[in-house]
């Protein structure tokens, strides 16, 4: 094994040989290693700071075919790489800019731009992201015109109408953010601005936003940020590049120089191989290993014209938007690293990526997505699979864009994903997800879409894609295997959605024992487990959901849900387990479904959008219905419901539509009894003896071996219930929290 050695004591002159001896770059000791081509190699990196300008950038010429690059922090210390750049300078304002509020006068603080950084979009003070300053929100105007024109619909993906002096032409506009909620709950767009017309009260956008740009229910749709007139509470700033002046207004003046930085890059560390986006084949860059390294303070990206979008236009596919970036690897690692307070995301895998392993990491406080890996689209390059994601802890992500998920696999099969510990998420804990079939569609207006349209590897498609089983060979998503992780307080923020969602992919996608509770929702979020659009081929078992706003199950497609505990769901919208009308073949069976006592207001209108609450199942649909919401009895026939236990706390028994399903022939070796748990309010699902969950054939869970393994720190078992559970530090009543 050889060792190199970098130090902030250290220089790039020395030989790299013993701590006496150190480096004083992480650029420096790479260029080192690779003198050793076919040996084993450790970087031991001291602790403190390391403030990289340029991304560190691992190319073939680091590649190991056998040994292995390894970057460690030396034991007991920690190395630190941010790109983050002390603004200096400060003093107080004098005269304030065009739009400010003068109780401003005398609290504002400005300081030049640092040299070297033109935009950036976060800013941290001590380490900790600051909040960019936001205007108050807004619905776009109607529109006038010919709204089923297809050209009307592509123009105001990109126009809208403002109220009366909401926005204004400032000179800098291009530093001003419009925040969009596009028709739709289940994104947001961040877009800047490029044309505002006062006079006629319109705005464009630089580039398109997912959607027509309409008001959603429940709003705002809009609002802006870094605009002078944003700036009014304390905390606040913003920047103008074109004048090249930070304005900041602090909660604590004292010892503003030198603690407030800006980042220089987006990407801090990039290892890429050659990747040849059209061709069959790539080489990838191999062995590298990153082990105890922090990663912190990286810029957001923004969206360009010719980006092209996964669904939703959740993230972009090939771009550089994250802490750590992999492009075009095999045979990685990210080992008990941290991940914390940046802009966009922290570790992303992207096209070509095999046989890596991202272990025992922290991931927090971060703009974006946690881990994210992303495959080519749709076509026969098929190269992002057999990645292994185990035992991280990931909380408090998406906090810029709230539309992140905690794990996300896009065209990206094979993989394994267990034993996280996932929560304060606002969207997804983990996102499996492909292309659906109306992309497939040359007539079809999305498939021209920057959302998985323009994804298509079309040169590689051969014959028809019609259907589902035309285009399945060339969605990647499959095979996967989402076990024994633990997620809470997710669908936090925005709507529809579930906790762990498998939408648009292949075959044989399995979510297994996990444990999913206390997800409590501020908007119609659907499901806690879903399988959506375009979905068939999953299985769905042994996952216990427990204290949940929304529905435990929803189910589209011929999928399978079976031997799974649904406790306590539905508390505020839908019903304890939705079947759609599109879902033929499904297997629903030896399930615990459970409605506590805690019921839904059937007049909240925005999280009963269907107009039915506090039922086990969703009610049958009258025949010839159109409503894809609850299924018809056509639907059902090919269906397998059955040896289910059921249980209403508030009906005293059986819900009304439940009769329904039983004259339909379903559930009919079903019971409708007490579970006879433990203490299932306090999440103790052990069965008492007498319980029919054993007449029926289902197999009885815990929680034991969920989340977290014992090589975290005892410090984390404060937030993992499970954790508790196995620590015996007794369990939890009421709303769960740490």
């Amino acid at each position: 094994m050889k060792k190199i050695y970098v130090s902030q004591d250290g220089c790039d002159e020395n030989r790299g040989t013993s701590l006496a001896e150190a480096f004083a770059t992480l650029e420096r000791a790479k260029l080192e290693a690779r003198r050793f081509p076919e040996a084993d190699v450790t970087v031991l990196v001291s602790g403190g700071l390391y403030q990289v300008e340029k991304t560190l950038l691992f190319s073939l010429r680091d590649s190991r075919e056998k040994g292995r690059l390894i970057f460690k922090s030396m034991e007991g210390e920690t190395a630190i790489i941010s790109s983050g750049k002390a603004v200096a300078g400060w003093e107080r304002v004098r005269t304030l800019p065009a739009g400010m509020s003068s109780d401003l006068i005398g609290k504002l603080w400005m300081a030049p731009i640092p040299d070297g950084i033109g935009d950036f979009k976060v800013m941290f003070r001590d380490g900790k992201r600051l909040r960019r300053a936001r205007g108050a929100g807004f619905d776009p105007l109607p529109y006038s015109g010919d709204h089923a024109s297809e050209s009307y619909y592509e123009w105001r993906k990109q126009n809208f109408y403002y109220p009366e002096g909401v926005l204004r032409e400032w000179k800098n506009l291009r530093d001003v953010e419009i925040i969009v909620r596009p028709r739709f709950h289940w994104m947001m767009n961040l877009l800047t601005l490029s044309h505002v017309d006062e006079q006629r009260g319109v705005a464009r956008t630089q580039v398109k936003a997912t959607y027509d740009m309409q008001a959603i229910r429940n709003g705002p749709s809009m609002w802006i940020e870094n605009a002078p007139e944003c700036l009014t509470d304390p905390g606040e700033w913003i920047v103008d590049t074109e004048t090249r002046t930070i304005y900041y207004y602090p909660e604590d003046e004292i010892g503003l120089e030198g603690s407030v930085t800006v980042p220089s890059l987006r990407v801090l560390v990039k290892v890429e191989g050659s990747v040849d986006l059209d061709g069959p084949s790539d080489k990838p860059v191999k062995g590298i290993v990153f082990d105890g390294i922090e990663f912190t303070q990286a810029d957001r990206g923004m969206w360009r014209e010719g980006d092209l979008g996964m669904q939703h236009d959740w993230e972009m596919l090939d771009a550089d938007d994250s802490l750590l970036r992999f492009r075009g690897v095999e045979g990685c690692k990210v080992l008990n690293c941290k991940f914390y307070e940046t802009g966009g995301s922290a570790v992303r895998f992207d096209l070509h990526a095999r046989k890596n392993l991202v272990q025992g990491n922290e991931i927090r406080d971060i703009g974006g997505a946690g881990i994210a890996f992303i495959g080519y689209g749709p076509g026969k390059k098929d190269l992002n699979q057999r990645n292994t994601v185990c035992n991280n802890h990931i909380f408090r992500i998406g906090q810029i864009m709230w539309h992140s998920h905690g794990v996300i696999l896009w065209q990206s099969g094979d993989n394994k994903v267990f034993n996280n510990l996932i929560h304060d998420v606002p969207r997804k804990a983990v996102c499996m997800s492909g292309v659906r079939l109306w992309f497939f569609d040359k007539e079809d207006r999305r498939s021209s879409w920057r959302e998985c349209g323009q994804t298509i590897r079309w040169h590689e498609i051969d014959g028809p894609t019609r259907t589902w089983a035309d285009v399945l060979p060339y969605l990647h998503t499959r095979n996967n295997i989402v076990e024994n992780n633990e997620a809470y307080h997710c669908l936090s923020l925005l709507g529809d959605g579930g906790v762990m969602n498998i939408s648009g992919a292949g075959r044989g996608n399995v979510i297994r024992r996990n444990f999913i509770h206390d997800i409590e929702t501020k908007e119609w979020t659907d499901g806690t487990i879903r399988t959506d659009d375009y979905q068939e081929g999953s299985v769905i078992e042994e996952n216990i959901v427990w204290r949940t706003d929304n529905s435990g199950l929803v189910l589209k497609g011929e999928n399978v849900a079976r031997n799974n505990y649904f406790i306590d769901v539905a508390r505020r919208e839908n019903a304890a387990i939705r079947i759609c009308e599109n879902n033929k073949k499904a297997r629903v069976c030896r399930n615990v479904i459970i409605k506590g006592e805690t019921l839904a207001d059937v007049r909240d209108e925005f999280h009963n959008q269907y107009g039915w609450a506090n039922l086990l199942y969703a009610p049958i649909a009258p025949a010839g219905t159109k409503d894809l919401a609850c299924p018809t009895l056509e639907a059902l026939k090919d269906c397998c419901l059955d040896f289910n236990l059921f249980y209403s706390y508030a009906e005293g028994g059986m819900t009304s539509e439940m009769v329904d399903y039983l004259a339909a022939g379903h559930e009919s070796n079903s019971e409708f009894s007490l579970p006879l748990f433990e203490h299932w309010e306090k999440g103790d699902f052990r069965t008492r003896e007498g319980s029919p969950v054993y007449s029926l054939g289902i197999r009885p869970l815990t929680i034991e071996e969920v989340g977290l393994t014992e090589d975290f720190p005892v410090w984390f078992r404060a937030y993992s219930y499970s954790r508790r559970w196995r620590d015996n530090l007794g369990m939890l009543q009421g709303s769960f929290a740490v």
